[in-house]
């Protein structure tokens, strides 16, 4: 199955870090934003995700609002941090994009019947013209053919569509504020 949301030929047939984990029984899903600001500060704010989800504060975020300027003082990113409260890093490159999995900090409700929900996600940035950038995500859902997983694979599938939108339109608004 794959479901795009306003990407262009080239992102769709693009290779991504996370197409190692691609395989028979995969979901892709892609989401796009294009953003009036260089990729350096795109992916400043993509860092950000290691504080706050920013998508619906009130919803993944426990009603605290998602920091609205770049955290200064945080350290350098790493493998292995955590990101959103329930994924890991396990591979970036700086200015270029940030990928991820779920940790065991993931919900139960997430990892079962799965064992854990096979989920990766990579946020790739693409430098355009004029000092724009594109943020392309895109996400790999790994399950067996099974109707319990098709179910749990179409509920992920609206809820991402609602939680990356608002939260591609948040990295684009403050990215293009923050210049």
């Amino acid at each position: 199955m794959l479901k795009y949301n306003r990407c262009t030929e080239d992102e769709l047939n693009y290779t991504y870090a996370v197409d190692k984990y691609i395989n028979e029984n995969s979901s892709i899903i892609y989401r796009a934003v294009s953003i009036n600001a260089p990729p350096e500060r795109v992916f400043a704010w993509l860092t950000q995700l290691r504080y706050a989800p920013y998508s619906y504060d009130w919803i993944d975020n426990l009603g605290r609002q998602s920091p609205q300027h770049i955290i200064s003082d945080a350290p350098p990113l790493k493998t292995g941090d955590t990101i959103m409260f329930i994924f890991k890093l396990p591979e970036f490159k700086q200015n270029e994009f940030l990928s991820f999995t779920l940790s065991d900090k993931a919900p139960g409700f997430i990892k079962t019947p799965l064992k854990p929900f096979p989920f990766y996600a990579i946020y790739q940035l693409f430098k355009q013209p004029d000092n724009h950038t594109r943020l392309v995500v895109k996400i790999i859902i790994n399950a067996r053919p099974i109707a319990l997983n098709r179910t749990l694979i179409k509920i992920a599938d609206l809820l991402d569509y609602i939680m990356i939108r608002k939260q591609l339109l948040n990295f684009k608004r403050l990215a293009e504020n923050s210049l």
